[in-house]
């Protein structure tokens, strides 16, 4: 690539497809591109994207657009492009606005992950479905620093390079997705199996709900209770229940969303698996089969068995994602 200082590079400079994509628990991120845009006054159109951009504010300062609202912004801090929102940034009249930023496609419930650690699930599902754009000051510290090291890299590739590189994509999403749902490690956060989660009031509620959506469906199969669930998230019970009822479907119980995971989950082992229904039916925490049977036909309009004859014949009823 050959080196060249920050201050030589044109406007926008792209490093097509790093090597930063990573596996972590049941999501794959695929990396696409890298870029870095020098100090200078300057704005994009609107656009969206269908994977998800992350930008650090470098220097300066601007305004962030996105579904309709209007951010400022300035050195230090984190802004999420989310997927399919309309949105663009541009520097502050005669600001001038320095980033740099990442684009990544997320790929979910990869075979095989379902029942890997709920804690990082959690996590990542929280940060991936909560609607936050920008994180003040959300880019200081190990992203900040991260971010350095990968453009420095890629800038000025050295011997192994691509390898440190490689190693780099863990660490910067995980640092992303407890920036998003406020887990700060050592900063006076409630410790929860050796994770942190910061309670304060500026959490969005949609993280809160996928950490706990993460959670319960680690242990589908468990006598869940709304108290265990809100105790492994960090909360009160009384929290968990009016998040669950201002959640994506507003006013769906906790009981409610827990038939949901499990009737999805029996759906994932029918198609995928030879298994006796009576086994999948207690596998997924409804061990009662008449109970499961019907709640399945309730749902899907269909019986077990005859999705499973559907499924496995690449026929899949209507309704059943």
């Amino acid at each position: 690539m050959g080196k060249k200082s920050w201050d030589s590079l044109p406007r926008r400079y792209i490093v097509a497809e790093p090597p930063l994509s990573a596996d972590i628990g049941k999501y794959r991120f695929n990396c696409m591109w890298w870029g870095k845009v020098t100090p200078q006054s300057w704005g994009n159109n609107v656009h969206a994207h269908a994977g998800m951009e992350i930008h650090l504010i470098e220097s300066g300062a601007g305004i962030y657009e996105a579904d309709g609202e209007r951010f400022q912004v300035c050195e230090g801090d984190l802004v999420m492009a989310r997927s399919l929102v309309p949105h663009r940034l541009l520097g502050a009249g005669r600001t001038a606005l320095g980033i740099s930023f990442l684009s990544y496609e997320v790929e979910s419930s990869r075979p095989g992950m379902r029942n890997t650690d709920p804690e990082i699930n959690g996590l990542l599902d929280g940060f991936l479905h909560s609607r936050r754009h920008v994180i003040p000051g959300g880019g200081r510290g190990a992203i900040g620093s991260i971010l350095g090291m990968i453009g420095r890299e890629l800038m000025e590739p050295g011997g192994g390079s691509g390898e440190f590189v490689r190693h780099l994509g863990v660490p910067l999403i995980i640092s992303l997705a407890r920036a998003c749902v406020g887990v700060v490690p050592g900063e006076g956060n409630t410790i929860i199996s050796g994770a942190w989660f910061n309670r304060s009031p500026q959490n969005d509620a949609e993280a809160l709900l996928h950490y706990a959506l993460g959670v319960m469906e680690y242990r589908l199969g468990d006598d869940l209770k709304i108290g265990n669930v809100a105790a492994e998230v960090g909360i009160s019970t009384r929290t968990l229940q009016r998040v669950f009822q201002k959640g994506q479907k507003k006013g769906m119980s906790f009981r409610k969303y827990l038939t949901t995971l499990r009737l999805a989950a029996a759906c994932d082992i029918l198609r995928d698996t030879s298994r006796p229904i009576s086994q999948i039916a207690i596998d997924v925490g409804l061990s009662r089969y008449d109970h499961f049977t019907q709640a399945f036909k309730k749902r899907y309009g269909i019986t077990p068995s005859m999705y499973r004859a559907q499924a496995q014949g690449r026929h899949h009823p209507r309704g059943v994602a």
